[in-house]
C-alpha cells in the first residue's frame, strides 16, 4: 500500500478520495471509524470492484486514523458515460461492530455459564441477543423458573455495568450431553426488546421444532386418553360426569402451571442446541 493512501482489498485510493467519519458500535459500544468514499474506475477492472462489493468484509487501510480493520463496504451510488473509460463510485465503508465475548450470563441474577454467544441487527437502538447456555440439571430447572417473568434483567459479566431489560424470545431449544460420564445440557436463550411483547401461549406452537414434537404426540395422546378414559368409565372407576368433564373442560385448569412449563420445555428438545442458535 502506498503510504498516506486509503487501501481497501486491493485497491489504493488518495486521501482525496476519502472523508473520515466515526460512530458508535450497537453491539460493542465502541467509537469506530469509517470513511465516505469517492472514486473513478477503469472499465477493464469493473469486475474486480463488483466483487469487492459484493464480500461481506473488506481489509481497511484507513490514513486517518492511521488503523487498519476489518471493514463492510456499501455502494451509494454509481454513474458512467459511454464515451468514457472509467465508471464512478459513491461508497461507505465502516468498521465491523463485533459484540463482547464472556462466559457468564446472568439472568435476573441468576449466572449462567455460555458456551456461545451472537447478536443480531434489530430496528432502532436495540440490539437482539442470543446465547447456548451449559446447565447441570439444577441450572436448567432455575432457568425455566425464569421464562414466566415478564421483568427480566441480564447482565453479561465483564461486559455490562447495569443490568439490560429484555424479554424471553422463542425457539429456546434445548439438548442433553455427556461428558467425562457427567450430563449436562445446552440451552439457547434469546432476548428481545420489551417495547414488542408477543401474546403470552402456555406452549410455544409457532416453533418449528416444537410442531414436529407436538403433531406426532397430539394424535397419538388423544387417541390413547380418549380410550383411557371410556375404560375406566366402563369399569365404573370414573364417573360419568367427571370423564366428561376431562374430555371436553378447559385442559388448563387440568395441570399446574410447574406441569405446562415442564411439558412446553420438552418439546423444545432437539439433538443439539448449539446448531438451532443461528
Amino acid at each position: 500500500m502506498n503510504e498516506g493512501a486509503i487501501g481497501i482489498g486491493e485497491f489504493n485510493f488518495g486521501r482525496q478520495n476519502g472523508e473520515p467519519f466515526t460512530y458508535k458500535g450497537k453491539h460493542s459500544g465502541r467509537e469506530l471509524h469509517g470513511l465516505k468514499l469517492e472514486f473513478d474506475v477503469p472499465k477493464a477492472i469493473l469486475a474486480k470492484v463488483d466483487a469487492l462489493f459484493d464480500a461481506d468484509e473488506v481489509d481497511v487501510a484507513d490514513p486517518f486514523s492511521s488503523s487498519r480493520y476489518r471493514g463492510k463496504l456499501r455502494l451509494k451510488q454509481t454513474s458512467y458515460s459511454d464515451q468514457s473509460p472509467t465508471q464512478h463510485y459513491v461508497a461507505e465503508v465502516r468498521e465491523v461492530d463485533t459484540w463482547p465475548s464472556f462466559d457468564v450470563l446472568e439472568i435476573n441474577g441468576k449466572a449462567f455459564r455460555v458456551l456461545r454467544y451472537v447478536e443480531g441487527d434489530s430496528t432502532g437502538d436495540f440490539v437482539s441477543r442470543f446465547a447456548v447456555l451449559k446447565l447441570s440439571e439444577e441450572e436448567l430447572r432455575a432457568l425455566r423458573e425464569l421464562f414466566d417473568s415478564d421483568d427480566v434483567k441480564i447482565v453479561r459479566r465483564g461486559v455490562d455495568s447495569s443490568p439490560l431489560p429484555v424479554r424471553f424470545g422463542g425457539a429456546q431449544y434445548w439438548s442433553v450431553h455427556e461428558e467425562g460420564g457427567v450430563t449436562f445440557y445446552k440451552h439457547i436463550v434469546r432476548f428481545f426488546s420489551r417495547d414488542d411483547l408477543p401474546e403470552k401461549r402456555p406452549i410455544p406452537i409457532a416453533e418449528g421444532v416444537v410442531q414436529d414434537h407436538l403433531s406426532e404426540a397430539a394424535v397419538g395422546l388423544r387417541i390413547r386418553f380418549e380410550a383411557l378414559v371410556q375404560e375406566l368409565t366402563s369399569r365404573g372407576v370414573l364417573p360419568a360426569e367427571k370423564a366428561a368433564t376431562i374430555l371436553a373442560g378447559d385442559w388448563m385448569d387440568l395441570a399446574s402451571s410447574e406441569h405446562v412449563r415442564e411439558f412446553a420445555g420438552a418439546q423444545r428438545q432437539v439433538d443439539d442446541a448449539d446448531e438451532h442458535l443461528d
